[in-house]
Protein backbone atom coordinates (compact mmCIF):
# COMPACT_ATOMS: atom_id res chain seq x y z
CA UNK A 1 0.00 0.00 0.00
CA UNK A 2 1.13 3.55 -0.96
CA UNK A 3 1.48 5.82 2.15
CA UNK A 4 -2.23 7.75 0.77
CA UNK A 5 -3.82 4.57 0.90
CA UNK A 6 -2.49 3.70 4.50
CA UNK A 7 -3.99 7.50 5.61
CA UNK A 8 -6.93 7.00 4.05
CA UNK A 9 -8.05 3.91 5.78
CA UNK A 10 -6.85 4.91 9.01
CA UNK A 11 -9.39 8.35 8.37
CA UNK A 12 -11.54 5.28 7.33
CA UNK A 13 -11.42 3.74 10.61
CA UNK A 14 -10.87 7.12 12.48
CA UNK A 15 -7.68 6.62 13.89
CA UNK A 16 -5.54 9.58 14.26
CA UNK A 17 -1.99 9.03 12.72
CA UNK A 18 -0.29 12.66 13.86
CA UNK A 19 2.37 11.05 16.02
CA UNK A 20 3.47 8.40 12.90
CA UNK A 21 7.00 9.61 11.34
CA UNK A 22 7.06 6.91 9.25
CA UNK A 23 5.67 4.21 7.14
CA UNK A 24 6.28 1.96 9.53
CA UNK A 25 4.49 3.15 12.61
CA UNK A 26 1.67 3.86 10.06
CA UNK A 27 1.75 -0.25 8.76
CA UNK A 28 1.42 -1.12 12.82
CA UNK A 29 -0.97 1.86 13.70
CA UNK A 30 -3.74 0.48 10.44
CA UNK A 31 -2.72 -3.40 11.76
CA UNK A 32 -3.90 -3.03 15.34
CA UNK A 33 -7.27 -0.77 13.91
CA UNK A 34 -7.63 -3.70 11.50
CA UNK A 35 -7.17 -6.08 14.28
CA UNK A 36 -9.58 -4.03 16.72
CA UNK A 37 -12.38 -3.91 13.73
CA UNK A 38 -12.30 -0.20 14.22
CA UNK A 39 -14.12 1.87 11.69
CA UNK A 40 -16.50 5.17 11.98
CA UNK A 41 -19.86 4.10 11.32
CA UNK A 42 -20.82 7.71 9.55
CA UNK A 43 -18.46 6.65 6.33
CA UNK A 44 -19.38 3.07 6.42
CA UNK A 45 -23.18 4.59 6.46
CA UNK A 46 -22.20 7.18 3.92
CA UNK A 47 -20.81 4.58 1.97
CA UNK A 48 -24.08 2.37 1.66
CA UNK A 49 -25.66 4.72 1.50
CA UNK A 50 -24.37 5.95 -1.71
CA UNK A 51 -24.32 2.26 -3.14
CA UNK A 52 -27.89 1.96 -2.70
CA UNK A 53 -28.87 5.05 -4.35
CA UNK A 54 -26.63 3.25 -7.72
CA UNK A 55 -28.36 0.28 -7.13
CA UNK A 56 -31.46 1.62 -6.97
CA UNK A 57 -31.42 4.08 -10.19
CA UNK A 58 -29.30 1.50 -12.67
CA UNK A 59 -31.86 1.92 -15.59
CA UNK A 60 -31.56 0.14 -18.89
CA UNK A 61 -28.95 2.39 -20.36
CA UNK A 62 -27.00 1.76 -18.02
CA UNK A 63 -26.75 -1.55 -17.87
CA UNK A 64 -26.38 -1.35 -21.90
CA UNK A 65 -23.16 0.50 -21.88
CA UNK A 66 -21.81 -2.66 -19.73
CA UNK A 67 -22.32 -5.38 -21.75
CA UNK A 68 -19.69 -6.87 -23.66
CA UNK A 69 -19.99 -7.78 -27.47
CA UNK A 70 -22.01 -11.43 -26.17
CA UNK A 71 -24.40 -9.29 -24.59
CA UNK A 72 -23.23 -10.05 -20.80
CA UNK A 73 -21.61 -8.54 -18.34
CA UNK A 74 -17.85 -8.71 -17.21
CA UNK A 75 -17.35 -12.47 -15.88
CA UNK A 76 -20.06 -13.51 -17.68
CA UNK A 77 -22.69 -12.80 -15.77
CA UNK A 78 -26.46 -11.54 -17.07
CA UNK A 79 -27.41 -8.89 -17.39
CA UNK A 80 -30.67 -9.25 -14.85
CA UNK A 81 -28.43 -8.95 -11.75
CA UNK A 82 -27.55 -4.81 -12.38
CA UNK A 83 -31.39 -4.66 -11.72
CA UNK A 84 -31.72 -6.71 -8.67
CA UNK A 85 -32.89 -5.20 -5.24
CA UNK A 86 -31.13 -5.57 -2.05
Amino acid sequence: MTLDEIKAELEVRGVNYDDCFSKGELVKKLGSARREGRATPEIINQFNEINDQDFNNVDDDKVQDLLSKDGKLPGGLDPSVMKCTL
